[in-house]
């Protein structure tokens, strides 16, 4: 739907505001609302725990992303605090990201409390500042994160309807429009989730029941499969591996050996969705790789995360070769029956998952040892039967990841037309003032902070 613009327009100076309607007037946000910059107490004022005496803290960045701020700190003498319906604005990166305190919070430096002044509706002040990134990136500077000051804050360039009729309304229609956007957002995750939970299931059962669903099945003595195909193999992973690995313990490779663009180390955060992602800056130079060379990786190995996270696996391709088992991870080389893509799919089923927890050991992090992972039995086809498997996976597996590609890209580009739809209606380049919601569409709730009107 395309919208009206003003009448007439003016230059304001500021590249992230550009023209604005003529009768608006250009301020600085110290003239439209109080800026109180967070101020961080002695560390010993820090409480884990709530008391009578003591407010909930607010660090910085970390409560973001929320609908509520979310505090784990207490402190008893906070020497700045945010009031309920203040605006809280992050000035340490990420730089920009709001949200609004339902209560009184103490913050600290990675923080800013922003109230509207009497002339300014709550409301609009947040859109404003929710739009204002292209702004906030000009201006953050910082070598190891970027930030923000107080002054570059206060003196934000923000463009404001004079009446608090217009304010009221740009409000209204945003509040209505966005809510309707987030409708549809909330409706393609839903549908993500539906086809994530479809193609689990569609793997798990080609890998632990076959593809024929009329197969003579037994029992396989083994919980957390149940039944499997008459003819298939129970056998532990220690007997169909020809090695079962972990990485170098910590005293063989050291922090400072990494350097950047050298031979990639594969740890588990570099194992997603069955892929190996690697990291420029975990890597290590030839030496490192010639005294671990027992821990290099070879095509058709699986690599598989031993802590933290459980299930965690992924297969090494001809290109991969010669790179590093990291020392969170373990390398399983396969023998002749098993098809390693087919164990890969099979390690990364949600029952699979649940089993390498129940097996993990370790009091603070789930862990994993080669011992534990030789020790589970799996169900194994005849080795053609695998690669069917896997192909008829690859095939159906394609058509989800289509529609899934499509509805990932259908969030962008609400998400790009919700902030396009945000910045037009807060600098002006569309007029709203005679806009009324659908007749026949119910009012949606309100999105961002409660209302103040001037």
């Amino acid at each position: 739907m395309s919208y009206p613009s003003y009448p007439e327009y003016k230059a304001t100076g500021a590249d992230w505001l550009g023209e604005v309607p003529s009768h608006w007037r250009v301020t600085r946000l110290k003239h439209a609302a109080s800026v109180n910059m967070g101020q961080s107490p002695d560390s010993s004022d820090y409480t884990d725990n709530e008391s009578l005496d003591a407010i909930p803290f607010l660090q910085g960045n970390a409560e973001f992303g929320l609908k509520s701020p979310t505090a784990k700190l207490y402190c008893q003498t906070a020497k700045k605090h945010a009031h309920a319906g203040d605006i809280l604005l992050s000035v340490r990166a990420p730089v920009g990201a709001l949200n609004v305190a339902d209560r009184e919070y103490g913050i600290g430096r990675g923080l800013c409390a922003i109230s509207p002044g009497q002339r300014t509706n709550r409301s609009l002040l947040s859109w404003a500042l929710s739009s204002a990134g292209p702004a906030f990136d000009s201006i953050a500077t910082g070598s190891t994160f970027e930030a923000v000051s107080s002054e570059q804050v206060e003196n934000l360039s923000l463009t404001i309807p004079p009446s608090n009729e217009e304010q009221t309304q740009i409000t209204r229609f945003l509040d209505y429009q966005t809510a309707r956007i987030d409708a549809l957002i909330t409706e393609q995750q839903r549908l993500i989730d539906l086809l994530k939970e479809k193609r689990q299931a569609v793997i798990s059962h080609a890998v632990t029941k076959g593809l024929d669903p009329d197969v003579a099945m037994k029992d396989s003595g083994v919980e957390w499969l149940r039944k499997v195909p008459e003819h298939w193999e129970l056998v532990p992973i220690g007997l169909i591996a020809e090695k079962v690995q972990t990485g170098p313990f910590g005293s063989q490779l050291h922090a400072h050996e990494y350097v950047e663009s050298g031979v990639p180390v594969i740890n588990p955060a570099n194992i997603k969705d069955g892929q190996i992602v690697p990291d420029n800056y975990l890597s290590v130079r030839d030496d490192v790789v010639l005294r671990l060379s027992h821990h290099k990786l070879s095509a058709g190995d699986l690599i598989v995360g031993r802590r933290g996270e459980m299930g965690r696996c992924a297969v090494v391709h001809e290109y991969q070769e010669g790179w590093l088992c990291g020392t969170g991870s373990m390398k399983i080389s396969l023998g002749d029956k098993v098809n390693s893509n087919f164990l890969s799919e099979l390690i990364r089923t949600s029952a699979f998952r649940e089993r390498l927890k129940l097996e993990s050991v370790g009091s603070t992090m789930d862990n994993l040892n080669p011992e534990i992972v030789s020790s589970i039995k799996v169900p194994l086809p005849p080795k053609q039967e695998q690669i069917k498997i896997v192909e008829t996976l690859n095939t159906s597996m394609r058509s989800v990841a289509k529609l899934l590609d499509k509805a990932v890209m259908g969030i962008e580009l609400l998400r790009e037309r919700r902030s396009a739809l945000i910045s037009a209606a807060v600098t002006g380049k569309i007029d709203v003032r005679e806009w009324e919601p659908p007749v026949s569409e119910t009012l949606p709730q309100s999105t961002p902070s409660e209302e103040t009107p001037a």
